[in-house]
């Protein structure tokens, strides 16, 4: 449940923090992302309390001293999500077919030589074709996550990442050998490292379901995304080695519930 409710207060946040379009003339949230935000918060206490309160032990004892495997993950997960950030995240290419009005003078001068003398009309179809493909390198437009035109979750994704970066430490060991402790703050890393891969999973959706045509994403959302997996990594293993060490009754997938069922 920690990682589903950090889950979901990351793509709320990510819905709040992302910029409009610069030609946007008005725009305002609605009130259901702040009922959402609301409501991911609750999910986020409420799981808190149930991570710090709930009956769980490992399966086997963990392994002692500090886990530097996972701390250098974590940093190597910083760094993705770091160059994520400054990569572009957006290409925009809605202008890439038009040229300038030297460009178009040149491109009819060298049409009218070919209609002249035919001997020249493969050599001129090549040098339209680069005054066409210079033209549109020209006008791509490329928007990383930190740029004032872009989308700007790329501080987000480095806040969160360097937040997830610091709790690995506590749950890496260092602050102590303490098992529940571990899985804790485990449980917190794998939350955040969830929320960075919706980041960067939500624009990348956002584009593909709205986004103009010659409009594509970059590479920036997709190094988001694996530095969110690489945290999420670090803290599986260790999730996995914990079970539910209390029973009840009436939990009829128990072998205290078959017995029960049976005597009834």
């Amino acid at each position: 449940t920690t990682l589903a409710s950090l889950g979901l207060l990351m793509a709320v946040l990510t819905y709040l923090t992302v910029r409009s379009a610069p030609d946007t003339v008005s725009y305002s949230h609605g009130t259901g992302v702040y009922v959402a935000a609301i409501g991911a918060l609750i999910a986020l206490a409420g799981s808190l309390f149930a991570l710090w309160t709930a009956p769980y032990a490992p399966l086997r004892p963990l392994r002692p001293g500090i886990a530097w495997g996972r701390i250098a993950t974590a940093a190597v997960a910083m760094i993705v999500i770091g160059i994520g950030s400054i990569s572009g995240w957006t290409f925009d290419e809605r202008l890439s077919g038009e040229l300038t009005a030297a460009d178009v003078a040149e491109v009819e001068a060298l049409r009218a030589e070919a209609k002249a003398d035919p001997h020249v009309a493969a050599i001129n179809t090549l040098r339209v074709g680069k005054i066409y493909n210079n033209a549109r390198l020209s006008s791509l437009v490329i928007l990383d996550g930190l740029t004032e035109d872009g989308g700007g979750l790329g501080r987000l994704a480095l806040f969160a990442g360097a937040l997830a970066s610091l709790f690995v430490l506590p749950a890496s060991g260092v602050l102590g050998s303490n098992e529940h402790l571990r899985w804790r703050w485990s449980a917190v890393v794998a939350g955040l490292g969830f929320g960075i891969m919706l980041l960067g999973v939500g624009w990348v959706a956002s584009l593909l379901r709205v986004g103009p045509r010659l409009i594509v994403t970059g590479a920036g959302a997709f190094l988001t995304i694996l530095g969110g997996f690489f945290i999420l990594a670090t803290a599986r293993p260790l999730l996995a080695e914990f079970r539910r060490k209390k029973v009840y009754d009436d939990d009829v997938g128990s072998v205290a519930g078959e017995a029960l069922a049976s005597v009834q």
